[in-house]
């Protein structure tokens, strides 16, 4: 049964000054898709913290380690060198960082790889506590997504892994659910990613990255993020060509399709095989990866955002749209239910026939209907998804973990 999640917090200084935090993580880089925005988001937000921890990232080094190296903002990150396959991420560099580092507590970022491993181990052996971070990997659906290798990594190592956490941390309720469906009786906090709001006196964003593709003044509907089956695009492309036989009264002609974000070369190249096929080349456009300022250009220029996903965590780019007070359309499997109870997202299905009539739907309201559905969202991010207090609560979780303060029961499953 879930506790009461939503409740004041006590900033606290003196259980966690100078605690060693370590971050372990698959990647440091894109690579790692929203995990990564989540993490760097969150890392930076607790340097800023009262308590000042020493933090250290981990992460194994890919071809865009160095690229992104300064989006870390000054955090202490650290990259090591894979031997052998990349599925697997073993390293020895990462075992004399933890000997190095010596920390008082572990956050482990994702399932599957060596550094699971590595963290059990040495984390038993030393007595250190840690928490897990699964980022959606235990839903359902993602654990259907190549099931025999999961099923394998689970029965060899990672099931112990979770099990000998000192805590779960779930984005969400649903994933909360999920994790205790799969038995494992670990306390489990309830955390949402965060994220930034934009600078209200910031300067003029760059040219949206579709300009000189789509024809000027366009409306434009948004899907920002990694090109992956589980995102629902294949089926969103189909939707959106049916939607040239709806009636005239929504001007659905005026509206583009524009698919932001990167994924598998052949996947890629399925997807735009499918625009050419439905000849939907003048309404869907592929932009490719957007990052930074180019990223904020697209979601200022953009008159709304969508995500069909059959499987999400916690998807940062929906907090990232609602900030800059874009509506939202989204499934249920997005784990954002706080979303549709607010008004501030439109609920699709992962069907073709459960995209079109929401779709249509939408795109039939007036500008002022569909602009108040993303100040609502803005207004929702300001309520509840703050980097600032995401942070300190994560710090409550590393107290209580660390066995210095009593256990933060409004964040936690009973045990």
């Amino acid at each position: 049964m879930l506790l009461n999640p939503v409740l004041a917090f006590h900033v606290r200084r003196d259980h966690s000054e100078g605690m060693k935090v370590l971050h372990s993580c698959q990647s440091l880089s894109r690579t790692f898709g929203g995990v990564f925005e989540a993490v760097r988001q969150l890392v930076a937000e607790q340097a800023r913290l009262e308590w000042r921890p020493e933090i250290r990232v981990a992460g194994t080094l890919d071809e865009f380690t160095e690229t992104d190296r300064p989006l870390w903002q000054g955090c202490e990150v650290c990259s090591y060198p894979v031997l052998g396959p990349r599925a697997i991420g073993w390293s020895l560099s990462l075992s004399r960082l933890y000997r190095e580092f010596s920390p008082d507590v572990v956050q482990v970022h994702g399932l599957w790889m060596y550094y699971s491993i590595l963290n059990e181990r040495y984390c038993r052996r030393k007595r250190v506590p840690y928490l897990v971070s699964p980022h959606g990997m235990l839903d359902s659906w993602a654990l259907r997504n190549s099931s025999l290798k999961k099923s394998i990594a689970r029965m060899l190592f990672e099931d112990q892994h979770l099990r000998n956490a000192g805590c779960l941390h779930a984005l969400c309720t649903e994933e909360a659910e999920a994790i205790r469906r799969l038995g494992f009786q670990n306390p489990i906090c309830v955390v949402p990613n965060g994220v930034v709001l934009p600078e209200s006196n910031a300067a003029v964003p760059l040219p949206s990255p579709w300009s000189g593709l789509v024809p000027s003044g366009s409306p434009i509907l948004l899907f920002l993020g990694r090109l992956h089956p589980k995102k629902g695009v294949d089926n969103l492309i189909e939707a959106w060509s049916m939607l040239r036989n709806v009636s005239k009264t929504c001007e659905r002609a005026e509206w583009r399709l524009v698919l932001a974000g990167w994924g598998e070369p052949s996947y890629v190249d399925k997807l735009k095989a499918k625009v050419r096929h439905l000849h939907l080349e003048r309404d869907v456009f592929f932009v490719g990866p957007l990052f930074g300022e180019a990223k904020n250009a697209a979601f200022h220029h953009a008159k709304a955002f969508v995500l069909p996903s059959y499987s999400e965590g916690l998807p940062m780019a929906v907090l990232e749209a609602w900030s800059h007070q874009l509506p939202v359309l989204m499934t249920p499997a997005c784990n954002l239910s706080v979303g549709f109870e607010w008004n501030a997202a439109i609920r699709l299905g992962t069907e073709v026939s459960e995209l079109v009539g929401p779709l249509t739907d939408f795109l039939r309201l007036t500008d002022l209907d569909q602009q108040a559905i993303g100040v609502r969202g803005f207004d929702l991010v300001v309520a509840r998804f703050t980097w600032q207090r995401i942070a300190r609560d994560l710090g409550r979780v590393y107290d209580w973990i660390a066995k210095e303060t009593t256990q933060p029961t409004d964040l936690l499953f009973s045990n």
